[in-house]
């Protein structure tokens, strides 16, 4: 299984498709890929910043598994650790903050032990299975 991270609102619903669709079309690898999708509710900050939504999160799932029925999108809420770690912070009211903390809720998956491939790197001409593989 390739695992892969994307982290957002909804607002890169297009954007995770687009990264997908050119993983599944330009890989020739047969092994399975998982695309975990961080992202949260902090509309109270600014009414754009909503998750990504279940719907979306099932077209995504039913693109993926039209390549291979191995494939799967995982969607993960982090608003509750966001709410504990970071909310009303001096910082909060940045205009990357709250982007910056999706990223930085990868640190806290570590427990997990999951490997994840940065999704830039897969949407390049490199064969996902070599940019899987390269050591950053």
């Amino acid at each position: 299984m390739i695992n892969v991270l994307f982290s957002g609102n909804e607002k890169v619903f297009d954007g995770v498709l687009t990264c997908l669709l050119s993983m599944y079309k330009r890989t020739t690898t047969k092994e399975p890929i998982r695309a975990y999708i961080l992202t949260m509710d902090i509309s109270r900050i600014k009414p754009a910043y909503v998750p990504i939504s279940d719907e979306q999160i099932s077209f995504l799932d039913d693109v993926a598994k039209s390549y291979n029925k191995g494939n799967q999108i995982v969607k993960i809420d982090v608003g509750d650790m966001y709410a504990k770690e970071f909310a009303y912070c001096p910082n909060e009211m940045a205009y990357c903050s709250p982007t910056h903390y999706l990223d930085y809720s990868l640190i806290l998956f570590q427990k997990y032990q999951i490997r994840f491939s940065i999704s830039m790197l897969m949407c390049c001409s490199i064969e996902i299975f070599e940019s899987y593989t390269i050591s950053i």
